[in-house]
């Protein structure tokens, strides 16, 4: 492996990516390797078919050694899922009696007295504060400072057993014996906004292809994070039945769709399929199909919202990114009114990159080349 890269998998809702990148210039990356390939998603926290999860993250491998100047790959960053992680944030408190000058290990200490959880079906991977509070005074940096009391808003991110071992033992068929878990709502949260925005607390909806995520950011963790299986594929799946086409005729449609339109009696969407042919298909009765799907979506992140145990601002601030519908016209706008929000797409202020289909696999690379250069006030548990 090369000094300055990490490799990293990004496990999405249609694709799965492979990417070993170090940091350049302005933000941007410079890529070693970079291998993506379709597979067929995960949904409600199950995969598919792990024999075909196994063969294509082998494929990516092979890939990357047959494409590149690496020949092998040991360590990898590995984006956890919504649906296969949770999280937990929690207040707490310790008191030393006397004025002192903080440690490392003082903030150690008050991670691990902070944390009670018994529940054995998930693997706690990492942890980082929502903010410090050394004595009166609130802090993202607390070492050095002298005090008689730290306390914390500490956030503790979760992997269900199940999605690690299945995924240590394909990467370890591979040869990789080093493997490190992000939890992927994290690393976009903390890629997309700013410290001063985080610090705000920021509300984040990736409306992904086959599910979704509502993450709730506050400074350097997560207040709250929720999954559903609810995404843009499932547009053209209502597409398909509702209108009797086929799936892929059905995504072609979903491309064309503009939501924003007024409906208006014979207008229609043609659809050209390079193998099925032209499609007409009524503009009134796609947008309503289309419609049916926004509405789940609003209706989950509302659910979303009201599960978490925290206190949400009145006024915070909500983003959309993702692959599943930021493309369709009108769809941001259609679940941002429903939701009483601002219609505000965030995406990676990359060259080439800039669209919020990449968000995540470009989240996860930033935050491994931080976690790996020790840039980041965040443990990482193995």
């Amino acid at each position: 492996m090369f000094k300055d890269c990490v490799a990293t998998l990004n496990i999405g809702t249609a694709d799965l990516t492979l990417s070993v990148a170090e940091r350049s210039v302005n933000g941007a990356f410079y890529f070693r390797a970079l291998e993506s390939v379709k597979y067929y998603p995960y949904y409600d926290g199950e995969f598919h078919d792990i024999n075909e999860l196994e063969s294509k993250i082998s494929k990516l491998f092979t890939d990357v050694v047959n494409n590149s100047d690496i020949s092998k790959i040991t360590t990898v960053y590995v984006g956890v899922p919504g649906e296969f992680s949770k999280v937990l944030s929690k207040n707490y408190k310790i008191t030393f009696g006397k004025v002192k000058k903080l440690q490392e290990a003082d903030v150690q200490y008050l991670y691990e007295t902070a944390y009670q959880d018994d529940d054995t079906e998930y693997k706690l991977v990492n942890r980082s504060a929502n903010y410090f509070v050394v004595d009166n005074y609130k802090t993202h940096e607390p070492i050095g400072k002298k005090a008689t009391s730290l306390a914390s808003r500490v956030s503790y991110g979760f992997v269900i057993n199940h999605f690690v071992e299945v995924i240590n033992a394909i990467l370890k068929k591979i040869g990789v014996t080093d493997i490190k878990y992000i939890l992927q709502d994290y690393a976009d949260t903390r890629y997309l906004f700013t410290i001063s925005e985080r610090d705000a607390c920021k509300l984040l909806i990736n409306v992904g292809y086959s599910t979704s995520s509502l993450s709730i950011v506050c400074g350097d963790g997560l207040l709250h994070s929720k999954s559903f299986a609810v995404g843009g594929g499932m547009i053209s799946a209502y597409l398909a039945e509702g209108l009797g086409c086929d799936f892929g005729v059905a995504e072609e449609l979903k491309n064309k769709l503009n939501l924003g339109l007024k409906d208006r009696a014979g207008a229609n969407y043609l659809v050209a399929h390079s193998d099925l042919g032209e499609f007409t298909f009524s503009r009134n009765e796609s947008n309503k199909i289309a419609k049916e799907v926004l509405d789940k979506i609003s209706e989950n992140c509302d659910v979303a919202v009201s599960s978490c145990t925290y206190k949400v601002p009145s006024d915070i601030e909500v983003a959309f990114t993702g692959e599943g519908i930021c493309s369709v016209r009108g769809a941001v706008e259609y679940i941002a009114t429903r939701l009483g929000v601002f219609p505000n797409v965030v995406a990676p202020k990359v060259p080439h990159y800039n669209k919020p289909n990449f968000t995540s696999r470009l989240a996860l690379i930033d935050t491994a080349l931080d976690l790996a250069k020790n840039k980041l006030f965040f443990t990482q548990l193995t």
